[in-house]
């Protein structure tokens, strides 16, 4: 029986996104604020358009879920959004 990976997997930067989606580059917050975009973190889960406002995201436990870029990944960087 093979062992499972303790760490979860991240989805690939290159995953394909559906129709309307915007890639993240982790450089920061691309959207104002008080918007509520759906979004796509690394570990697969998503958030459906209006349910917390980008303010939520960048001020999040460990940081800003938008930020990323240049530290070690995290399922809960921010790989896409959708604004809607």
């Amino acid at each position: 029986m093979p062992r499972r990976s303790s760490r979860p997997r991240l989805l690939p930067d290159d995953v394909e996104l559906g129709e309307g989606w915007i890639r993240h580059d982790g450089a920061g917050c691309p959207v104002a604020l008080d918007a509520r975009p759906a979004i796509l973190f690394t570990s697969g889960t998503r958030f459906a358009l209006g349910t917390r406002s980008a303010d939520e995201w960048e001020a999040f436990e460990e940081g800003s879920c938008w930020e990323w870029r240049g530290r070690e990944a995290s399922g809960f960087d921010i790989l896409a959004y959708w604004p809607g």
